[in-house]
């Protein structure tokens, strides 16, 4: 669509119906879609792109809040199930390849305790604390992600790694306790 519209023609962009359409719902879109993506910028990318679709299709579309809702979730649910398909292949990949590094039957078989015994004592925190390490720790989402997740600041974030951090620190006592896993002081992992 062009952004000049030919005489006597009005652009749907500058329709008031639209406009006043687009600022009631723009906010909670992107808060929905950044929820499933957890991703503010892909979710913003995402959004923008539903909206240039509805706009052209503006005169054709009967219940604007039923097209959106109804594009915005199989466009969001195909974007993460494209995005799950990709990040699942990886982690296939980068498990495949640690498993194969470990030659030796009696370390792979610590490591693997070693495994078991610090996720029971992730599942052992606080529940605030637990979810923020899941979140940063597991899943790898920046401090940013899952202040987004958790409805709260990224300071808060960062007290709750900090105290999940120290006490699976004195739990394990700083990785000593533990048979070949250590702790990983750069990213925060226990």
């Amino acid at each position: 669509m062009s952004e000049t519209a030919s005489p006597g023609e009005q652009s749907h962009f500058e329709d008031p119906r639209f406009l006043e359409f687009y600022a009631a719902t723009y906010n909670h879109s992107i808060y929905t879609a950044s929820t499933a993506l957890r991703s503010r910028d892909d979710a913003e990318a995402l959004v923008d792109a539903v909206y240039l679709r509805m706009v052209e299709n503006w005169e054709k579309i009967g219940n604007p809040y039923t097209w959106l809702t109804a594009v915005l979730a199989r466009t969001i649910a195909g974007q993460a199930r494209s995005r799950d398909r990709w990040r699942e292949k990886i982690h296939l990949l980068r498990t495949e390849a640690w498993h194969r590094s470990i030659v030796d039957p009696v370390k792979l078989a610590e490591l693997r305790e070693d495994h078991h015994r610090v996720r029971d004592a992730i599942q052992r925190l606080p529940l605030r604390q637990r979810t923020a390490a899941v979140l940063a720790w597991i899943l790898e989402l920046d401090t940013v992600d899952v202040a987004a997740h958790m409805n709260c600041n990224e300071a808060t974030v960062r007290v709750h790694l900090g105290r999940a951090r120290a006490k699976l620190h004195k739990q394990f006592a700083g990785g000593r306790a533990l048979n070949q896993y250590h702790t990983d002081t750069e990213r925060g992992a226990a």
